[in-house]
């Protein structure tokens, strides 16, 4: 049933390398989208509880916190930094590897506040385009299995 192609020679074709690229792609797209909340307060991660959130600073800077909670009148949780000097950092020919840091922000250093939050439309255009890709896969493959 195999031809002497094989399945590295389906993988070889330029039309099923680029489809695997788009449907990787609607993988790192993933299924959630960030959302302003009613108002940079504290309250908001408060009662909707998201895994992360994203703070917009009053001289323009953001900060993503991941596993946010509240604390006084301040948003805190972890983010993740480079792991050495800004040195270091500058350095092209070295890598940095991140790491988890705990930070809090106060609601008055607060202009932005936004949620990160699951996209049922995402999600249903994530799950139909990889069927068609898997679709279109197999349908390139089977001529390299004989079929």
């Amino acid at each position: 049933m195999f031809t002497d192609r094989g399945i590295t020679g389906v993988f070889a074709h330029p039309g099923v390398r680029a489809l695997l690229v788009v449907l990787l792609g609607l993988v790192a797209a993933g299924c959630s989208r960030w959302r302003f909340a009613s108002s940079p307060a504290p309250t908001v991660v408060a009662t909707e509880r998201p895994e992360r959130v994203r703070v917009t600073r009053g001289d323009g800077s953001r900060l993503e916190i991941s596993d946010p909670s509240v604390r006084n009148d301040s948003i805190v949780g972890t983010a993740r930094r480079p792991a050495c000097t800004l040195d270091e950092a500058m350095d092209p020919a070295r890598d940095c590897p991140m790491r988890s840091v705990p930070v809090g922000i106060a609601s008055s250093d607060m202009v932005e506040l936004e949620l990160r939050e699951r996209s049922v439309m995402r999600s249903m255009v994530l799950a139909g385009g990889l069927a068609l890709g898997i679709y279109r896969l197999v349908r390139m493959a089977a001529p390299a299995f004989g079929s």
